[in-house]
């Protein structure tokens, strides 16, 4: 290509109206008096076009200035003009040199600046078609923000932005997020599509995915017209100033990238969620409860008066404050505790659960618990957590005092990096009505109790039962073709004829003993549990026999009914992503991304309710495919509230041959497998990523054959 064949690049030249160049935050501006010309050439295509002028005025007047815009001697429009930096589009017709004329129907007088001010403008460009390919702000917008998941910027009561017809074109539907910093449902967010509302949305709080119907239920999308859409977000209230005093712009809610699609399926999936929102009136405002009896965590007050109460102790001697490990919130207790229970927290129950971590392997740690004085139980506890139900006095319409006494507390040598006194470790504790369960609660005990000592004895022969127990609940997947590095028809050639072998609530108590014995149930098989028929009544059934569980989703399931039916259960989630864009997703799995997040979202809000259960791990297993979304991924778990993020490997295959192509890219199993340098590196980022971004990692890479490198600074446990 020669000099003279190069494209010309489009060049502004400013003329009468405008004073010299200025900058603010090393921003360029300048400020036109009442009029400002300017001329554009190198422009490449004629033809229709947008013309942009971004900037903003002088004060908040109650009637904003108006801007009126001519390019080559006709008129491009005019619109009003706010104090905050926006974008004011005209439609234009293009030509390779355009003659442009801005307007503005009075000026300003800036304090300490005896010039007549009009419009302070930072850019004039021009949008041909072949850049009209995405929506365009118009005013009413702040500036895009980079720092959260999702790239965003604020609107006030009302901004608008135009969908080209290019992208108009592409579907009949607009997927947006949107955060809320008020309570659920105190903001609602109209869209207008021209003059007509297009939907009403209740804002919830905190980051969520709406979607939008562009055009009337039914219309095909060869209906769509062909001409360009002017979309108007229109708020009822701001965000109170007094709730963000150190930022005194006026805000509405946050507005994240908005995506035009055509999958009627997608549109679906997203209002069902809303609408399951809408029906229990709230979707789970994050804040303490505090009561007389104890802290309910990051559950809204009224939610914590209609459920069963769960919570730490708060009024009582003994204690010290909130601390959290693997199983979430706890307290140590010094060698004797004492918790204040309230009739509104006890709710005439006659049995309390007390999760109890003991430090002592051999039974000889005990706690005897005291009712307003009188001995109730004294109880050997085992190694760990365990939880033990107590039949308390009959209710007397006063409070209840309960003791907790420990026999002997570990010696500090065993924990000499806290010199604390430190008994046991109490967690949520709850209360039933149930005398079955509180029966089943002392043979798991006590079946516990028989494992510990058989194995400290040495025994080869066991009486008790094992106290973790593996169950594959469904053989079934949603996701097809399969992951790219999944064995899936290998494995379902090894199950044979048992590949669709029924596992249910009814299965798991068929099993008698050797259902009741166990702590927890462990399901991590070549299938989707979340799409199991009796999902809910399996939850249901373990937790009633006070089991923990551990269960693996590839997290496409998550819907209305299984977020509803996992709130508040004693489950450990492990959602396998290994990505956190839509692009590396599409490399190792679908074009779901989309359901990941929106499901991720209001899990998050039904762990609020269910104070914090499920817990959330967002398992990552580094490879070349997705090496670029690590910070992403952290990210990803500080917007979805994720206990943890677990560092799985790849798994080494002696000979993987598998090669596939998938979201245009050429997944080769082998080449994936990263070498122990960028492993390390990996996992130096993961130490600074979890101090910066606040989140736990857990490295599992002792599932492999390579040697997990050393974990940098940062909340990282192996």
């Amino acid at each position: 290509m020669t000099l003279l064949d190069m494209p010309t690049q489009p060049a502004l030249t400013y003329g009468d109206g405008w004073f010299a160049e200025e900058r603010y935050q090393s921003r360029p501006f300048r400020w036109m008096t009442r009029v400002g010309r300017c001329r554009m050439t190198g422009l490449a295509a004629s033809g229709p076009a947008l013309l942009r002028v971004t900037g903003g005025v002088w004060g908040n007047d109650a009637v904003p200035p108006v801007l009126s815009v001519t390019v080559n001697g006709r008129p491009a429009g005019a619109t009003a003009v706010s104090a905050d930096v926006g974008n004011c589009l005209f439609q234009i017709e293009s030509s390779d040199e355009l003659e442009i004329e801005l307007t503005l129907d009075r000026t300003f007088f800036v304090p300490g600046d005896e010039r007549a001010l009009g419009m302070m403008v930072r850019a004039v460009d021009v949008l041909t078609a072949e850049q009209l390919e995405q929506s365009i702000d118009a005013e009413g917008w702040f500036e895009w923000e980079h720092h959260e998941y999702f790239p965003f910027r604020w609107m006030g009561l009302t901004s608008r932005m135009l969908l080209p017809a290019p992208l108009r074109a592409r579907g009949r539907f607009a997927q947006v997020p949107l955060s809320g910093d008020c309570p659920d449902g105190e903001q609602v967010l109209t869209v207008l599509g021209g003059d007509d509302v297009l939907a009403t949305l209740p804002v919830l709080r905190g980051w969520h995915v709406y979607d939008v119907s562009l055009v009337p239920e039914g219309c095909a999308k060869e209906q769509i017209p062909p001409e360009s859409l002017t979309l108007t977000f229109r708020l009822n209230t701001l965000w109170p100033v007094d709730r963000h005093p150190d930022d005194p712009r006026a805000l509405g809610i946050r507005v994240g990238p908005l995506e035009v699609h055509d999958d009627r399926h997608r549109h679906q999936y997203v209002k069902l969620f809303h609408a399951a929102a809408t029906s229990r009136g709230v979707a789970g405002e994050a804040g303490d409860v505090l009561s007389a009896a104890g802290l309910v965590r990051g559950v809204p007050r009224e939610a914590a008066e209609a459920s069963p109460y769960r919570g730490l102790p708060i009024d009582g001697d003994g204690w010290f404050w909130v601390e959290f490990d693997d199983n979430g919130p706890f307290r140590w207790m010094r060698s004797e505790g004492q918790l204040r229970i309230t009739d509104q927290v006890r709710q005439g129950n006659r049995y309390c659960v007390l999760p109890i971590f003991s430090s002592f392997r051999n039974l000889t740690q005990e706690v005897t618990i005291l009712a307003d004085g009188r001995p109730l139980r004294t109880i050997a506890l085992l190694k760990a957590w365990n939880s033990y139900s107590v039949e308390l006095p009959p209710p007397t319409g006063q409070d209840l005092i309960l003791t907790l006494r420990l026999n002997k507390i570990p010696p500090v040598v065993s924990h000499d990096r806290d010199p604390r006194p430190l008994g046991v470790r109490l967690s949520d504790i709850s209360f039933h009505d149930d005398p079955a369960r509180h029966d089943r609660a002392w043979f798991m005990a006590a079946n516990a109790a028989k494992n510990q000592q058989e194995l400290r004895d040495g025994a080869t022969t066991l009486s008790s039962f094992p106290l973790m127990l593996g169950i594959d609940l469904y053989g079934k997947c949603n996701i097809k073709p399969a992951c790219v590095y999944c064995l899936w028809d290998p494995m379902k050639a090894l199950e044979g004829e048992h590949v669709n072998a029924v596992i249910d609530d009814r299965t798991l108590e068929n099993y008698g003993d050797f259902f009741r014995g166990p702590k927890q149930l462990v399901n991590c098989s070549f299938g989707e549990p979340l799409l199991h028929p009796r999902f809910e009544q399996v939850l249901e059934f373990m937790t009633s026999h006070g089991k923990m569980a551990e269960i693996s989703s590839n997290g496409q399931a998550f819907n209305a009914r299984t977020v509803r039916a996992l709130e508040g259960k004693p489950v450990y989630l492990y959602v396998s992503l290994d990505s956190a864009t839509p692009e590396t997703y599409a490399r190792l799995r679908n074009d779901h991304w989309h359901e990941i997040v929106t499901g991720l979202l209001f899990l998050r809000d039904a762990r609020r309710r269910g104070h914090g259960w499920p817990r959330l791990n967002l398992v990552f297993m580094p490879m070349r495919a997705n090496r670029q979304d690590v910070e992403m991924y952290f990210k990803l778990c500080e917007l979805v509230e994720a206990d943890q993020l677990v560092l799985r490997p790849l798994l080494y295959l002696e000979a993987p041959d598998i090669q596939r192509d998938r979201g245009g890219y050429h997944f080769d199993y082998e080449q994936e497998l990263l070498d122990r340098e960028e492993l390390a590196r990996i996992f130096t980022e993961c130490g600074v990523y979890a101090k910066q971004y606040e989140v736990r990692v857990i490295s599992q890479f002792d599932f492999g054959k390579i040697e997990a490198p050393a974990i940098g600074e940062g909340r990282v446990h192996g």
